[in-house]
């Protein structure tokens, strides 16, 4: 959502560099000055659709030593978008790649791995899928075509791509005694940094049957199939990379493997390990909008929906953080959305329908008035009448001199019976009273929503990662308003 201020012309722009491949919709909402009212988009809303946009797959292997048929292989693959910059600029940004890479061998298909998210910060948001082979998967005196083929999410954002073939030729040794080695990371199992200067990554190198010679030899750390530092073990098979273990990664995810690469008697191995490394720039967000301004409940009608759309952004949905909706709504009307909580599945976009009514026992429209007249005060008007003719008229003459006292009773009672009829509610409220303190009721109380706009807002909050620490989040909060209109 971005509001926006008109120019001296009455126009008002909005450029954006978030827009990934898929559809958008778009509103528009006037809020109105002294002059001219408010005005909302009338018709259907305008959308655009970005075509799916086209990739390049690139495969690497970080096995150093390929000729050796007892070694465990790690291929990377990466998977990047190819920036179109027109007709927007500067070039999209938007979510990373999603879906999954096929690794093969010829016709041989050697695993399938979900695409670790990237970042969608810089001009190419890549995402990689890593596959470590086990030992003797290839055998010896064998050359061997390996290729990684992308295949999209159902979301039409990004179009498919396979990377060429990468040779692996595997001699005729016999290999060697089986390693391990582990991968930890100082702060312990950290994954979410915006700083990663603290980040240390060590690598320990152990064979698998025990009492043997330590393994000697170096460690060789990749990022994303790019090798990074190379370190030899120390005397109890440590490896700690260059500048104290410390490495300089990228924003985005990174899929770090430390391969070792084997001595006289030690066979290779590898171990992997995933960081996502963010900036104050690239924190996960998300954006949300309706789909309608307002809309409009009666009293046959008492219930709104509306759809509420959330947009992905710099990683947001991949990484899975719910989002939790909350509303607050004026006296009357209660919402709820369905789905409680947005499912992006993974994906750029996530929907729910909220539904705004008139809460139960509440009249919709205006108050219902009292109907003209009341029956005790023209009773009371119109038997004092009648009174006072019977004093003034029929009373035999011997007693007028109790007509004037008796008359005068009468034109009281005539005055507060019409009184009562013309405006005056003391009467009434009176003997309602006096009606109520007989049978120990209380007059009944009635709530209505007049006609009229409410303004409902829904907020979504989401607690995200943003420093070093694994473990520390913030809220991110976005405040959507809905328009409701009684009629």
């Amino acid at each position: 959502m971005a509001v926006l201020p008109l120019d001296s012309e009455g126009f008002a722009s909005f450029t954006s560099s978030q827009l990934a491949a898929g559809s958008h919709i778009f509103n528009g909402t006037y809020s109105g000055d002294s002059t001219f009212s408010a005005a909302s988009l009338t018709g259907p809303a305008p959308s655009v659709v970005i075509a799916g946009v086209a990739t390049t797959t690139t495969l690497v292997s970080t096995d150093p030593t390929l000729s050796v048929p007892n070694n465990t292989v790690t291929l990377v693959a990466t998977v990047t978008p190819n920036q179109a910059c027109n007709p927007l600029a500067p070039c999209p940004t938007g979510a990373a790649p999603g879906g999954r890479v096929r690794f093969k061998n010829g016709n041989t298909v050697l695993g399938t791995v979900t695409l670790g998210p990237g970042v969608n910060t810089g001009a190419s948001p890549s995402s990689t899928a890593v596959l470590t082979l086990a030992r003797n998967t290839f055998a010896g005196n064998s050359s061997n075509s390996i290729t990684a083929t992308y295949i999209p999410n159902n979301t039409g954002d990004y179009l498919g791509s396979s990377s060429a073939p990468l040779l692996v030729a595997v001699g005729a040794g016999t290999g060697a005694l089986n390693t391990n080695i582990f991968l930890s990371t100082t702060p312990a199992n950290a994954t979410n940094f915006v700083d990663t200067s603290d980040l240390i990554f060590v690598a320990t190198v152990s064979n698998t049957v025990g009492r043997r010679a330590t393994p000697t030899g170096t460690v060789a750390f990749y990022s994303n199939g790019t090798m990074i530092a190379s370190t030899p073990l120390d005397a109890v098979g440590i490896a700690v990379p260059q500048n104290n273990g410390r490495l300089a990664l990228p924003l985005g995810q990174s899929s770090i493997v430390a391969q070792y690469g084997g001595d006289a008697t030690h066979a290779p191995s590898s171990a992997a390990y995933t960081i996502n490394v963010y900036s104050q720039n690239s924190t996960p967000d998300f954006a949300m909008q309706s789909n309608l301004t307002s809309q409009v409940i009666t009293a046959a009608n008492r219930s709104a929906k509306f759809t509420v759309q959330f947009t992905s952004m710099n990683n947001f949905s991949q990484l899975g953080i719910p989002i939790k909706l909350s509303y607050t709504t004026p006296a009357g009307i209660t919402c709820t959305s369905s789905p409680a909580t947005p499912n992006f599945h993974k994906t750029l976009y996530a929907a729910v329908t909220t539904t705004c009514k008139a809460a139960a026992g509440v009249t919709v429209g205006q108050l219902t008035t009292p109907a003209p007249g009341n029956p005790r005060g023209w009773w009371m008007a119109e038997g004092g009448t009648a009174l006072a003719f019977l004093v003034l008229f029929g009373m035999p003459g011997r007693r007028r001199r109790w007509q004037s006292l008796v008359g005068s009773l009468a034109l009281v009672v005539v005055v507060f019976g019409m009184t009562g009829c013309g405006g005056s509610m003391m009467t009434n409220q009176l003997i309602d009273q006096l009606d109520s303190s007989k049978s120990g009721a209380t007059p009944a109380a009635s709530s209505a929503l007049a006609l009229g706009s409410y303004t409902v807002i829904v907020t979504g909050t989401a607690a995200v990662f943003t420093n070093a620490q694994s473990n520390t989040t913030v809220n991110v909060v976005h405040n959507l308003p809905l328009k409701i209109v009684v009629q």
